[in-house]
C-alpha cells in the first residue's frame, strides 16, 4: 500500500511541477548568492589595496623615524665637539681682543721710541757739528800758536824792540791756553755725551729690533687665530645648521615620545589609589594573625573550615614553587569570597578578574594593541601589575624601590571556563621562571618578564615588558560541572588545587541561626584595627627550601609516607617529578600547624587528582590504592579516607576513578 501511495505521488503533475519549482528557486537563490558574493569581493578588492598601501606608507614612515632617530645618535659627538669648539673660539676672539690692545699699546710705545731715535739722530747730527766746528776752531787756535810761537821767536828776535809787548801776547797766550783746555774739555764732554747716545741708539735699535719680531710674531698669530676664528665660525655656521636638524629631530623625536606616552596611556593609569594605603608594619606575628582572622570570620556572617583556611594560607605562601591557589568545587561555597576577606585581612590590594568563555590567548589577561586608535588597550590585571613593577615602571621604581611595597592579590574567578592553558599557560610559566633567578640582573629578569603586544613595527626600546612582583599573589577559582574545562596536569602541577564541597553546617542548620554575611563590616573592622602587612613582612613569613635538611622530622614524615605511593604511581604511569616533590616539601616546611595535616593536604591537592581517569579494574590500581590508603592512614585523615575510598567504589555505575575532594 504505502509503495502504491508513493508511486501515486511521484507519478502526479503537481507534485512534480512543485519539486520543479523548488529546484529552480534553490538554483536562482544561490546563482544570486554567487552574484552577490562577487560583488562583495570586487568592493573589498580596492579597499585591501588601499589597507596595503597604508601598511607600506606607516611602514616606511617607522623607517624614516629610526633613520632620523640613528641620525639624531650619530650627531650627538659633532654637537658636543661642536659646543667645545665654540666655546674655544670664544676664548680664542677674548685673547685676541687682550692683544689687540697689548699690540696697540706696543705699536704706541715703538712710535715713541722712534721720534725719541729720531730726535736724538738730529742731536746726534747737531753734536757732530759742532764738534767740527770747535775741531776747525781747535786747528785754528792750534795754527795760531804756532804762528804765535813763529812770532814769539821772532819777537824774541826783537826782544828788544818788543818788550813792551811781551806781557800783552802773554795774556794773550794764557788766554788762548784757557780757550784750548776749555775746548778740550768741552770735547771730552762732547765725545762721553756723543759715547752715551751711541750706547742709547744700540739699546734703542735692540729694543726695536725685539719688538720688530715681536710685533711679527704677533702678526702671524693673529693671522692664524683669524684664519681658525674664520674657520670655527664656517664649522659654527655649519653645526648651527645640524643644530636646527636636530632641533627638528629632537622636536620629532617629542612628538614621538608624546605619542608613545599617548599610546600607554591607558596601561599606566593606576588600578589603586595609592593615597588609602596605609603604613605597612614588617613584623607581624603570622600564627596570631592567622588566628585573629579565623575567628573573626564567624561574628560576620562567615563559615569556613579551618583547615580550609590554613590550607589556603600556606598555598600562597608557596608561590615560588606553586604560584597558583585554585579554590574548586560546587558553585556557592564561598570560593570567591574567601580570597576577598583574606586580602582585607591581609592588608593586600584585591583584584577580581572574571574569566570569559572566549579567552583564548594572553591579550585577554593583559589587552591587545588596538592598530586602528593606535594605542595599547591594558587590562585591570596589566595596569595593576605595571603600576608595582619597579623594574619596568619608572614611576614604581622611584615609589617602592626603597621598600613599602604593598601586597597584590589576584583572584581569576570561574578560570575553567575557558581552557586554563589557552589564556594562563604563558603567565604561569612566567611566574615559576622567577624562581631562582635574580631579578636585579637585566638579563636573568628578562626570562621571567612577560612581553606586551604592541606595534610590530616599533623600535624594541619602545616596547614594555612586565616581570610580576613575588608579592602579588594568584587565586584561581573554578566551578566543576559539565559547563567547565578540567585542569591539565601541567597547571595542577604548578598549583595547590582545594576542593570545597557543600559546607557541613547547612545539614544542621536551622532558620535564624545563620547569621547574615556582613562583608563591610568584616572590612572596617580589618581596615581600623588591625596593622597593613607589607611585602618584606610577607617574606618574613615564608619559608625556603633550604630549611628542608633530611634531620628534620616533618621532611622524614614526608619522605617516608610518600616513598611507597611514589614507586606505586611510576608502576601506575602516573608518577609525578621533581618539580612536585619539591612543591610538597615546601608546603609541609611553611603549613601553620601539624605537619600530618600538610602532608595529608598535598596527598588530596598533588597526588589524588593524577589518578583522575584511570580504570578501576587496572591491576595497577589496585597497588596505587594499597599505597594511598597507607599513606593517608599515616596522616590520621579519617575524611581523606572516606573520600578516597568513596571515589576507588566500583558499585556507583563508574569504571573510572573521579576525584572530587573531601567535604570539611
Amino acid at each position: 500500500m504505502t509503495n502504491q501511495f508513493f508511486a501515486a505521488m511521484v507519478l502526479d503533475p503537481f507534485v512534480v511541477y512543485i519539486i520543479g519549482m523548488s529546484l529552480v528557486v534553490i538554483l536562482a537563490g544561490i546563482f544570486c548568492l554567487s552574484i552577490w558574493y562577487y560583488i562583495k569581493a570586487k568592493d573589498l578588492a580596492p579597499r585591501l589595496q588601499t589597507i596595503k598601501t597604508l601598511e607600506d606608507v606607516i611602514a616606511r614612515l617607522q623607517k624614516e623615524i629610526l633613520e632620523k632617530e640613528q641620525k639624531l645618535r650619530d650627531l650627538q659627538p659633532k654637537v658636543v665637539e661642536a659646543e667645545l669648539k665654540i666655546e674655544r673660539g670664544k676664548q680664542a676672539e677674548e685673547w685676541l681682543e687682550k692683544a689687540k690692545e697689548e699690540i696697540e699699546t706696543t705699536q704706541k710705545l715703538l712710535a715713541a721710541i722712534r721720534e725719541e731715535f729720531e730726535r736724538a739722530k738730529v742731536q746726534l747730527e747737531d753734536l757732530k757739528r759742532q764738534i767740527s766746528e770747535r775741531q776747525q776752531q781747535l786747528v785754528e787756535l792750534e795754527k795760531k800758536a804756532v804762528e804765535a810761537e813763529k812770532s814769539i821767536e821772532d819777537l824774541r828776535k826783537e826782544n828788544g824792540e818788543l818788550t813792551v809787548q811781551v806781557p800783552r801776547l802773554r795774556a794773550e797766550k794764557a788766554e788762548i791756553d784757557k780757550e784750548v783746555e776749555s775746548a778740550k774739555a768741552e770735547k771730552e764732554k762732547l765725545e762721553t755725551e756723543l759715547r752715551n747716545l751711541c750706547e742709547k741708539v744700540a739699546e734703542a735699535k735692540g729694543e726695536l729690533e725685539r719688538l720688530n719680531g715681536q710685533i711679527a710674531s704677533k702678526k702671524d698669530e693673529l693671522e692664524r687665530i683669524t684664519e681658525e676664528v674664520g674657520k670655527m665660525r664656517g664649522e659654527v655656521s655649519a653645526l648651527k645648521g645640524e643644530a636646527n636638524v636636530a632641533r627638528e629631530v629632537i622636536a620629532e623625536l617629542a612628538n614621538r615620545r608624546k605619542e608613545q606616552a599617548e599610546k600607554w596611556k591607558n596601561l599606566d593609569a593606576p588600578v589603586v589609589n595609592e593615597a588609602t594605603l596605609r603604613k605597612a608594619a614588617e613584623e607581624v606575628d603570622e600564627k596570631k594573625w592567622l588566628e585573629d582572622f579565623t575567628n573573626s570570620l564567624e561574628p560576620h556572617g562567615f563559615v569556613f573550615d579551618e583547615r580550609a583556611i590554613r590550607a589556603f594560607h600556606t598555598g600562597l605562601k608557596c608561590a615560588t614553587h606553586t604560584p597558583l591557589v585554585v579554590l574548586a568545587g560546587i558553585s556557592g561555597t564561598g570560593k570567591s569570597l574567601l580570597p576577598e576577606l583574606y586580602s582585607a585581612a591581609l592588608g593586600a590590594n584585591f583584584l577580581s578578574v572574571p574569566v570569559q568563555p572566549r579567552w583564548d590567548s594572553p591579550q585577554d589577561l593583559f589587552g591587545f594593541y588596538n592598530y586602528m586608535e593606535g594605542r595599547y588597550k591594558a587590562t585591570e590585571l596589566a595596569r595593576l601589575l605595571w603600576q608595582f613593577d619597579i623594574y619596568n615602571n619608572p614611576a614604581a621604581e622611584e615609589k617602592w624601590k626603597s621598600g613599602g611595597l604593598p601586597l597584590n592579590l589576584v583572584l581569576l574567578d570561574e578560570m575553567n571556563i575557558a581552557r586554563v592553558e589557552y589564556y594562563f599557560s604563558d603567565l604561569l610559566s612566567k611566574l615559576e621562571t622567577r624562581n631562582g633567578i635574580n631579578a636585579d640582573k637585566h638579563d636573568e629578569r628578562r626570562k621571567a618578564e612577560i612581553e606586551l603586544e604592541c606595534n610590530a613595527a616599533d623600535d624594541v626600546k619602545a616596547m614594555r615588558r612586565l616581570f610580576v612582583s613575588p608579592h602579588t599573589l594568584f587565586v584561581g577559582t573554578m566551578n566543576e560541572d559539565e559547563s567547565t574545562q578540567m585542569l591539565s596536569d601541567k597547571v595542577i602541577d604548578r598549583s595547590n588545587v582545594l576542593r570545597f564541597g557543600r559546607p557541613g553546617i547547612l545539614a544542621n542548620a536551622t532558620v535564624g541561626t545563620q547569621r547574615e554575611p556582613d562583608k563591610s563590616g568584616f572590612v572596617d573592622e580589618w581596615e581600623n584595627g588591625k596593622r597593613r602587612l607589607s611585602a618584606n613582612g610577607w617574606d618574613k613569613w615564608c619559608v625556603s627550601l633550604a630549611m628542608a635538611t633530611d634531620g628534620r622530622e616533618d621532611m622524614r614524615f614526608l619522605h617516608d609516607t610518600l616513598l611507597p605511593v611514589g614507586e606505586a604511581l611510576d608502576g601506575a604511569g602516573r608518577a609525578y617529578g621533581f618539580r612536585v616533590d619539591q612543591a610538597m616539601k615546601l608546603y609541609v616546611l611553611n603549613y601553620p600547624g601539624n605537619y600530618r595535616e600538610a602532608v595529608s593536604d598535598q596527598i588530596e591537592m598533588k597526588i589524588l587528582p593524577k589518578l583522575n581517569g584511570m580504570e578501576l579494574q587496572n591491576p595497577y590500581f589496585a597497588t596505587v590504592k594499597r599505597a594511598l590508603s597507607d599513606a593517608i592512614a599515616k596522616t590520621s585523615d579519617a575524611k581523606l579516607q572516606n573520600a578516597f575510598e568513596e571515589a576507588c567504589r566500583q558499585d556507583t555505575g563508574t569504571t573510572f576513578f573521579k576525584w572530587r575532594g573531601v567535604m570539611r
